[in-house]
């Protein structure tokens, strides 16, 4: 493989250095940010040395961390942006004129050794690998060690008891090239499996969806982390799939974050072996930080609903963010027969985006599956506290819609909506439009 795939990414800055408890960080850098990925447990004190290369810092160009309901103030002595942390923490430095920062931190887990690989244990060191598709079957574990790159994808494929984990890095190279091979755009697949866990690892440059879930049960994603830039790089979809637990991630994705579907893959060009066109229910997504680039929305669910029901689903304790493009932080797109029901939104803090703060809706698209339209009855919103700016409102709107008499949205509830310190008690606040709706309730 030439190195001109590798050109985006470098371990090795000219423009910042980074300490947690003054042990040097290692750093991944890419096109427009630096991943600095710690192992700590505890409080820390985190300290970014600005390099010579880099611009001087003002207090006219203070230093942020995001997200802002950590309240994490940084001080600026001299070139070195120092602040504390209670815990592990997964952050975005804003530090103008230098790219942007990810702090990404786990706590420190037992690391198989190098006389434990084998069978059960695929486990990459330190370095940089190339490890094209690796495949994982019943009963084993992938482990990335701190600073390892390794460029390579993931299948499981009707597998029980897997782990991926290790505060390491998997490259999907971006161009989808691996080997001398074209990759299929997916960076992790798991499908058709039980008992799984993915943890702590970092995934970037992805050529389509990073990590993907179809027709599995009892899935734990814990402390992952993101960065994808392609139109497409969902961050985590749940397809087809039950007992799925998401906590304690930071996704920066070009689509949606994280997304829930149900789609038959055995009719596409290239199949996958399980349909993933099942039932989904309880899905818990909580203490969650997620950015939504230009395609997608933050958290969705749908275009693809091609199942009878989707429901106990919980988004709870989220900071979006950003939401670039012209999605919305909470978002339903029932494009089938689905009846998706009782889903809940709690908690969440949303700095900004541009275009729709809500956008829950029964309808048409190019993704649709089957041709037929379903419902959307009981959703929760409480306690969502929006960033007021001077996009927030009169440049933005929400929408709740069905498809037709048939086929509604019933049954919204918004408890404690606030832009700002305003409590939002009727649609026109949010300058929202409705059409084939019932029993929309502002509280």
């Amino acid at each position: 493989m030439s190195n001109e795939h590798h050109s985006e990414l470098s371990t090795e800055s000219n423009l910042v250095s980074v300490r947690v408890n003054g042990v040097a960080v290692p750093l991944v850098v890419l096109r427009d940010c630096i991943l600095a990925i710690a192992v700590y447990e505890g409080e820390a004190v985190v300290e970014i040395e600005l390099l010579e290369s880099a611009p001087v810092l003002t207090g006219l160009r203070a230093p942020v961390i995001h997200p802002l309901s950590r309240k994490i103030e940084p001080h600026l002595e001299g070139r070195v942006v120092r602040f504390g942390v209670e815990r592990s923490e997964n952050l975005w430095v804003e530090l103008p004129g230098v790219p942007h920062i990810y702090l990404f931190s786990s706590k420190p887990t037992r690391v198989p050794t190098r006389a434990m690989s084998g069978r059960d244990v695929s486990y990459f060191g330190p370095g940089e690998h190339d490890a094209g598709l690796i495949e994982l079957t019943t009963g084993q574990t992938l482990y990335l060690d701190h600073g390892a790159v390794v460029r390579g994808r993931v299948r499981v494929s009707g597998a029980q008891r897997v782990t991926i984990e290790g505060p390491g890095v998997l490259d999907g190279v971006l161009d989808g090239v691996l080997d001398g091979q074209a990759s299929p755009g997916e960076l992790i697949v798991i499908e058709g499996s039980t008992d799984v866990i993915v943890r702590d690892v970092t995934l970037v440059r992805p050529s389509g969806w990073m990590l993907v879930l179809g027709d599995c049960e009892r899935v734990t994603i814990e402390n992952l982390h993101e960065v994808g830039y392609v139109v497409g790089s969902d961050g985590i979809d749940i397809c087809g799939s039950r007992e799925v637990h998401v906590k304690g991630c930071f996704l920066r994705n070009n689509d949606d974050c994280v997304v829930i579907k149900a789609i038959d893959r055995t009719k596409r060009q290239t199949p996958a072996q399980f349909s993933w066109a099942k039932d989904v229910r309880d899905v818990l997504v909580e203490g969650c930080t997620f950015w939504n680039d230009r395609a997608g929305n933050v958290t969705e669910i749908g275009h693809e609903t091609d199942c009878d029901v989707i429901e106990r689903v919980t988004f709870r304790d989220i900071d979006s963010l950003f939401c670039h493009g012209m999605g919305a932080p909470i978002s339903i797109h029932n494009c089938d027969q689905a009846h998706v029901r009782d889903v809940l939104y709690e908690d969440w803090r949303v700095e900004h985006y541009w275009d729709k703060l809500i956008d829950l809706r029964v309808m048409d698209s190019r993704f649709s599956q089957t041709g037929r339209r379903g419902q959307v009855s009981d959703v929760t919103l409480r306690n969502i506290r929006v960033a007021k700016s001077q996009f927030t409102l009169g440049y933005s709107v929400s929408l709740i819609g069905g498809a037709s008499p048939e086929h509604l949205v019933k049954g919204v509830r918004i408890q404690g909506l606030y832009v700002g310190d305003e409590h939002i008690t009727h649609g026109d606040q949010v300058d929202l439009h409705t059409r084939y709706a019932d029993d929309i309730v502002f509280e």
